[in-house]
């Protein structure tokens, strides 16, 4: 869907304007309530979706919204560098998310019910992960495919 509206930019409205983006953050909230309170399941195989109608109309909603936002946003500093270390992040995301995880429930910090926690786990991961991808990024360059170490600032 993402790809379908690069294709089309050009014929569709503007959503950069916050208004329309508060209309849609509005709107998909109100999805998400419709979502919990009517139990529809909006996954993809091999979990299952129960109504295929919602779950496009969600899916589009949500991307308008991610590329009103992305547009909205000017030049910040650690989206740029996560999108320049994304395939590091990549690489790394599945076991340092176990990690966390286990290490979440070791020191008993459970966050199944708990959305905020949800969160919290998922800031702590990104932390983790960040951090790895600048280390990898800064002394082994050669694992990325960057012939030099980065200058030093």
């Amino acid at each position: 869907l993402g790809f379908l509206y690069h294709q089309f930019e050009n014929k569709i409205p503007n959503v950069r304007k916050p208004f329309i983006i508060i209309i849609f953050v509005l709107i998909f909230l109100i999805s998400k309530i419709i979502v919990e309170n009517t139990n529809l399941s909006l996954c993809i195989y091999p979990l299952y979706i129960n109504n295929i109608p919602f779950f496009l109309i969600d899916s589009i909603i949500g991307i308008i919204l991610i590329v009103g936002i992305s547009q909205l946003i000017s030049n910040n500093i650690l989206l740029e560098f996560t999108g320049k270390v994304s395939i590091v992040i990549y690489f790394f995301n599945g076991g340092i998310s176990i990690f966390t995880s286990k290490l979440m429930n070791f020191i008993g910090f459970y966050y199944s019910f708990y959305y905020y926690r949800v969160i919290i786990v998922f800031l702590l991961n990104y932390i983790i992960l960040i951090s790895i991808s600048y280390f990898i990024y800064k002394h082994f360059p050669m694992l990325i495919g960057r012939k030099t170490t980065s200058p030093k600032q």
